[in-house]
């Protein structure tokens, strides 16, 4: 055998092992990518689970309504920090709204709160049954003028009791921070728990 095959069987074997290292590089750049991203979604479970605990433990010990609101948006902001929590209540006969507002809000938007929303909307935000966009609360028959809301997204989440419409939080964070899926979800399943507090 020549000097020259034997160089190019060695060539040849070189680059196939430069092809399989490369490969085997890339699997390896793969499963490392998905081990971080398994780890960066279980912290993130970590965390809900953990704000889920400071949530129901926070909410045994007001002593009443405005206290227990207070509390839930103080956690609501810890959490979220971009994040506003107004709660809209109805009294026991669904005429009476009353406004609990977390402080968060921008003075327009704090002004322009209380005249969106009257019980007959609260009935329809509960009796939906999801979280709400603002898109949503347009159809279940929202008034209020769209300039206000320029620049904020918002998601109004049912606060209900088995066969009771108590009202519900509207949450708000501006246009370039939205609240995802997944916060909303988180929020939607504490509402039935925040819902039995309420007295």
């Amino acid at each position: 055998m020549s000097n020259d095959t034997r160089q190019r069987r060695v060539r040849a074997l070189v680059r196939e092992l430069n092809r399989r290292r490369k490969k085997q590089a890339l699997r390896t750049d793969i499963l490392c990518n998905d081990l971080l991203a398994a780890q960066r979604a279980f912290v993130a479970q970590l965390r809900e689970i953990a704000f889920a605990a400071a949530f129901y433990k926070a909410l045994v010990a007001p002593s009443d309504l405005h206290e227990l609101l207070t509390t839930a948006a103080g956690l609501i902001r810890q959490q979220w920090p971009a994040c506003g929590a107004a709660f809209f209540l109805r009294d026991e006969h669904g005429e009476q709204v009353t406004v609990f507002d977390s402080g968060r809000a921008v003075d327009p938007i704090r002004d322009c709160l209380d005249a969106c929303f009257n019980g007959r909307l609260i009935d329809r935000v509960c009796t939906a049954g999801k979280p709400c966009t603002l898109d949503d609360l347009y159809e279940l028959g929202m008034s209020t003028e769209p300039r206000w809301l320029k620049g904020i997204s918002a998601v109004a989440v049912p606060l209900v009791r088995p066969s009771e419409r108590i009202g519900f939080i509207f949450l708000y964070t501006p246009m370039d921070q939205p609240l995802t899926p997944r916060q909303i979800t988180a929020l939607a399943n504490l509402a039935p728990t925040l819902a039995r507090a309420i007295q």
